[in-house]
């Protein structure tokens, strides 16, 4: 099972993701985690943190897409939670 969770900020998402969490017991990815762990350990990584959601994501997403098809592959249940 892949949960994602997306909406503009501050509408509930993490909370929600960690009442999922609690309630299943699954691993939580935050898209806002992996964002700042790329750009932190790699400054040269294609956006900083100011830039657009919208440019963020594009550049995030074939990271996520990746972590998603492994999760499928490997039978593994996540919830994936960002803007």
């Amino acid at each position: 099972m892949v949960i994602l969770i997306s909406a503009v900020s501050g509408t509930g998402k993490t909370l929600m993701a960690q009442k999922l969490l609690e309630k299943y017991h699954i691993s939580y990815l935050s898209i806002d985690h992996l964002k700042m762990g790329l750009y932190r350990g790699d400054k040269n990584c294609g956006f900083t943190p100011l830039d657009s959601t919208e440019f963020i994501g594009d550049k995030l997403w074939p990271i996520l897409k990746g972590i998603i098809m492994t999760n499928i592959e490997n039978e593994q249940h996540i919830i994936i939670e960002g803007c």
